[in-house]
Formats: structure tokens, C-alpha cells, sequence
């Protein structure tokens, strides 16, 4: 989820963001010792940058992504549940954020994230899927000291979030357990 809201913003937007591509090694070179080279490669620095950008065909791609995975269990044979991405929201500065030369206010990044959560229930809904909740995910925006940062727990966050998620694949009977 995360990833797909960073990139999303781009004001060129297009799905191969998504996937890692590693530039050569002579082209990391040139970015590394030479200023032009960077600002050919990366962009030149404009004054004005765009701020909340919502990108529908990334949306769009984001639930086609999650139909996909549904479908490729399904054709597999594997059993799937998605779990919420966790957050906390006092790790990100009130002004937002001013990431891949776009910049998105805080109040704009969780509202984006709940439109995406929204589209994972509502497909996860239509395909029967669970969508696992715990307590360190969006609906709880506020639980700093339970997170590094916005997006990762501590060590008792993360144990927090392994017993509800266990506790949810138990309770749903997500899994036959052996005794």
C-alpha cells in the first residue's frame, strides 16, 4: 500500500514504478559526481512543486494489482488474507511530506491511504477475502510510541501486531490447525 500511494503522486505516472529498476553502474557514477548529471537524470529543481496530487489511474492499477493476487491464489491453490498496513501519523510533520519531487500534506497522505484501504476492503469484499485489522493500523492514526517512524513498529509494535493478527486467523478459522 505504502509504495503505491509514494509513487502515486508522480505527476507521470506509470505502473513499471512499482517494480525496482536499478540503474547501471556508469549511470551512477555520473549522478554521483556530477551535479548535471544528477539533475538530467533525477530532474532539474523547480521553485514550485506540486502539492496533493490524487492520481486515479494509479488507484485503479492499485485495485487491478489486488484483484490479480487474488486470482493467482486462487488459480494456485493458496489460501490468502490481507492484513492492514500499519501507521501512525505523528511521525509525519503536520506540513506532510516532500518526497520524488512531490509534496503531499499530511491530511492529504492519510486521506489517500484510507481511499486506497477502501478499495482493498471493497475488492476483498466482493472476492471473500479477509482483510485483517490490528491495533496498529490506519484506523488508529496516534500510537507513536509504538512505531519508528510512520510506517514501522517498534519490536512491542510489531509484537502487538502478530497477536492480533494471529489471534484474527485463529478466530477466523483462516487455517486448520493441527493440534
Amino acid at each position: 500500500l505504502w509504495n503505491d500511494i509514494w509513487y502515486s503522486t508522480i505527476k507521470n505516472w506509470h505502473k513499471d514504478m512499482l517494480i525496482y529498476q536499478k540503474q547501471p553502474e556508469w549511470l551512477t557514477f555520473l549522478t554521483d559526481h556530477s551535479r548535471f548529471c544528477h539533475a538530467f537524470v533525477v530532474g532539474f529543481v523547480k521553485k514550485k512543486k506540486q502539492t496533493n496530487v490524487f492520481n486515479p489511474k494509479a488507484l485503479a492499477q492499485y485495485g487491478k494489482n489486488i484483484q490479480e493476487m487474488i486470482e493467482t491464489c486462487r488459480e494456485k491453490g493458496v489460501l490468502l488474507a490481507f492484513v492492514e498496513p500499519p501507521f501512525d501519523a505523528d511521525h509525519m510533520p503536520e506540513k506532510g511530506l516532500n518526497e520524488f519531487h512531490v509534496g503531499y500534506t499530511r491530511d492529504f497522505f492519510i486521506q489517500t491511504a484510507q481511499t486506497y484501504d477502501q478499495q482493498l476492503h471493497a475488492i476483498a469484499e466482493t472476492e471473500n477475502v479477509p482483510v485483517i485489522a490490528h491495533d496498529l493500523d490506519i484506523r488508529n492514526l496516534h500510537q507513536k510510541p509504538l512505531f519508528q517512524d510512520a510506517l514501522h513498529p517498534t519490536a512491542r509494535g510489531n509484537a502487538i501486531m502478530a497477536r492480533d493478527i494471529y489471534d484474527s486467523i485463529r478466530d477466523q478459522n483462516l487455517l486448520a490447525f493441527k493440534k
